[in-house]
């Protein structure tokens, strides 16, 4: 196991619609430090270019605990376990200064040359049992809402492609677009005395996304467990599937600001886009 120990700013620029930090900044220090360890090991980003080596995210997982302000300093710890094929398993936790923990975040990558794995970091026997998996596909089983999507070229990486980061934007979008169309307004929301927190995910990545391109994005439910449901998101070139996502949010009462079961009148709106078990 390889490890290294970064810190990041919290800037007002990273604050969402709840005036909280967004889910991708935390992606974006976990980045930080992912290259801050391959930079210690002689992968610095001059390196990767010169060597026409790049880096292709498979999986991930994340988990958010405590939420952030503007302006708070925090620690990216950051443990990497690479494997002779050049995939590395990397798992990241994301501290307050006093030590709670902010994020937790587990990424598998694919590091390659002319198409090939290539190994660039010493090779780790330890391991961890990572917590993103397979997601399975889609039952057929109910209604989704279809949207479009453009990856912009301006949002690329150093790779010519796109990072974690920006792939999640592509999934937040979608779910904005869902509630529109779904018709859970924020007016709606606050008439239910209802919002919901988005506590994590599992991400896979397929194929990377084509840059220019108009996506489609097909959102539904997979499932409501009382004060939770599970969205699920599948996005597509054409009929190519691109990248999956399960994720986990948490049904809020504005008024009493603490975890409450989905009113009826919520359940009733997006009842069509619950995927049917048994």
């Amino acid at each position: 196991m390889l490890s290294n120990n970064v810190q990041a700013t919290t800037r007002v620029s990273d604050l969402d619609t709840q005036r909280h930090v967004t889910s991708r900044t935390y992606e974006s220090f976990c980045l930080e430090g992912r290259h801050a360890l391959l930079t210690e090991h002689g992968f610095g980003i001059p390196k990767l270019l010169e060597d026409g080596i790049t880096i292709r995210p498979t999986h991930c997982y994340v988990r958010f605990m405590q939420q952030q302000m503007a302006g708070a300093t925090l620690n990216v710890k950051t443990h990497a376990y690479p494997k002779k094929d050049g995939s590395i398993a990397w798992e990241q936790r994301v501290e307050q200064m006093d030590g709670k923990v902010v994020c937790e975040l587990e990424l598998r990558t694919e590091i390659s040359k002319n198409g090939k794995g290539i190994s660039i970091l010493p090779v780790t026997k330890k391991s961890f049992k990572p917590q993103y998996r397979e997601l399975d596909p889609f039952t057929g089983t109910c209604t989704r809402i279809p949207n479009e999507y453009n990856s912009l070229y301006c949002e690329r990486d150093i790779f010519g492609s796109y990072g974690p980061a920006q792939l999640w934007k592509v999934f937040e979008e979608g779910r904005w677009m869902f509630s529109a169309v779904a018709g859970l307004t924020l007016e709606r929301f606050v008439e239910m005395d209802t919002t919901c927190f988005y506590m994590g995910g599992v991400f896979n990545f397929y194929e990377p996304i084509p840059a220019g391109k108009k996506l489609r994005v097909e959102t539904w439910i997979e499932s409501i467990e009382k004060i939770r449901f599970y969205f699920r998101q599948d996005v597509y070139s054409e009929d190519r599937l691109l990248m999956s996502l399960r994720d986990e949010q948490l049904i809020v009462s504005v008024k009493q600001a603490r975890p409450r079961k989905a009113p009826p009148e919520f359940l009733a709106i997006i009842e069509k886009y619950v995927e049917k078990n048994g």
